[in-house]
């Protein structure tokens, strides 16, 4: 059933982007790498990229606060700290999302722009106080797929930082 929907919002993205099919499977193919790479926490595992209009994503949640807790990443680690605190004795409450996000804002056969992003939310179950969620987002466009193909990783992989 959830492959289903999957597809069929795949069908949706390449009735609109038909003409760069090639370049929105590539988004999928990498971001899905990205999934396994980043997105995997203690408590899930196999992430897959969701699409939701122009939308490619990701999302898992840690549960383990004491795994949450190896994030480098400063402001982060911060506000995992901060969670922990909350909650001493509610390991249920202690949990923190990952979500892994590239937008399609234009998309030619040779040339594009898109938002990328990755943000963690330490607001369970509701997350939506933005005073705990730490976002990382860049504006990428270029002009050449060659340049594309090379440059994706790489935008991902700086936006992951705040992941790891």
């Amino acid at each position: 059933m959830e492959q289903e929907k999957i597809d069929l919002k795949r069908k949706e993205l390449l009735s609109k982007f038909g003409h760069a099919s090639e370049v929105l499977s590539y988004i999928e193919f990498t971001l899905n790498n990205f999934c396994h790479r980043y997105m995997d926490t203690s408590t899930q595992s196999n992430i897959k990229t969701q699409i939701d209009g122009d939308l490619f994503y990701a999302e898992s949640i840690e549960g383990n606060i004491l795994e949450a807790l190896k994030i480098s990443y400063r402001p982060v680690k911060d506000k995992v700290i901060a969670l922990a605190k909350k909650y001493p004795t509610q390991k249920e409450n202690q949990r923190v999302k990952f979500i892994l996000e590239v937008n399609v804002v234009d998309l030619q056969s040779n040339s594009g722009e898109l938002k990328i992003s990755s943000v963690v939310q330490c607001d369970y179950p509701k997350y939506q106080n933005m005073d705990l969620e730490i976002r990382k987002t860049i504006q990428y466009t270029y002009d050449d797929i060659l340049d594309f193909r090379k440059e994706l990783a790489l935008k991902l992989e700086e936006v992951c930082e705040i992941i790891i």
